[in-house]
């Protein structure tokens, strides 16, 4: 027996895998890029935390409500005697899509592979009877996030635990929520509190803007330091751009709305950036330095002033 669920390795938001599955099981459709566009707007940062810290706010996967979820805790599955891989090709034959924690060292196609034991998530979307091997995604051994096969056997050896059980929720509605999405630019630009999610409270995190200058900050005191740089913070921020003008270009063709300006030189500023930083990395150059810096905090701030502009000449059409 063969089952490969939909999934779209092809997503515009990968720096963390969490993201890419979120949107590797969704953007299927055009529809469900609906989704996209009303979210991935605000961004968070905790400094105390550390660069991994700086991301997307938003609830983690397994608590989207775009999604059905199931839950068995692996002491259930143990007391009821059920094997993970079983529950695995259950949900699978179902149509389900599977996030677990596995142990790399036996996941081929990994870092981790025969070198050490790393127990990280993995998606699961498919199996091949015949060839005896999962479909899975995440981020391989080169650092790529891409689709690889891991044999059953390998699979039972790392050992799957936390499982979480996957469906796209039937009644969700993929539609563009416009007031939505101007509050939450709102929040971005720092112009009105941000919302809490459901996790607890900290003094310390920063939203929007005032997260893209403590990232700023966190940089310069790198390069005091000659340090080697966290890439992370940089890509997701060209990320969070390209899906930015994605999103203004279909409110735009939806509203027929003709700005004077394009967003587009914000998207070329950030992956100017980009480029930068990873010269930085590898000549360690004084001039990258201050041109980064200078850059950074100028088209952070002429996108707060483009949104501003955006978010009034939008909210006046409604």
């Amino acid at each position: 027996m063969k089952v490969s669920l939909n999934f779209n390795p092809a997503v515009p938001i990968k720096v963390y895998q969490h993201h890419a599955y979120t949107l590797g099981i969704l953007l299927n459709s055009e529809k469900e890029y609906m989704w996209l566009y009303n979210n991935y707007i605000q961004l968070a940062f905790t400094k105390s935390l550390g660069w991994d810290s700086f991301n997307f706010y938003m609830d983690y996967i397994t608590h989207q409500p775009v999604f059905t979820r199931e839950h068995l805790s692996d002491s259930l599955l143990k007391s009821n005697h059920i094997k993970a891989l079983d529950y695995i090709f259950n949900a699978l034959n179902e149509g389900k899509y599977v996030l677990a924690c596995v142990d790399e060292f036996y996941i081929p196609n990994r870092r981790a592979y025969q070198k050490f034991n790393y127990v990280h998530d993995i998606l699961i979307y498919g199996y091949d009877d015949e060839l005896m091997e999962f479909e899975v995604a995440g981020y391989d051994d080169r650092m790529n996030y891409s689709i690889t096969k891991v044999p059953y056997k390998n699979m039972e050896l790392s050992k799957p635990q936390y499982i979480d059980i996957l469906s796209v929720n039937s009644k969700y509605p993929f539609e563009m929520n416009i007031k939505s999405i101007l509050l939450q630019l709102k929040q971005y630009i720092n112009e009105i509190d941000n919302l809490l999610l459901g996790d607890m409270y900290r003094s310390d995190r920063t939203y929007g803007i005032e997260a893209c200058l403590d990232i700023l900050d966190m940089y310069k005191e790198e390069f005091r330091l000659n340090h080697l740089c966290d890439i992370r913070p940089i890509y997701l921020l060209v990320e969070h751009k390209e899906c930015m003008y994605k999103r203004i270009e279909l409110i735009n063709k939806i509203y027929n709305i003709k700005p004077e300006e394009d967003y587009y030189y914000i998207v070329e500023g950030f992956l100017i950036l980009k480029n930068l930083l990873l010269k930085y990395n590898y000549t360690q150059s004084d001039r990258s330095i201050d041109v980064f810096v200078e850059k950074f905090h100028k088209y952070i701030m002429e996108e707060k002033r483009y949104l501003n502009t955006y978010i009034s000449l939008v909210s006046n059409l409604l």
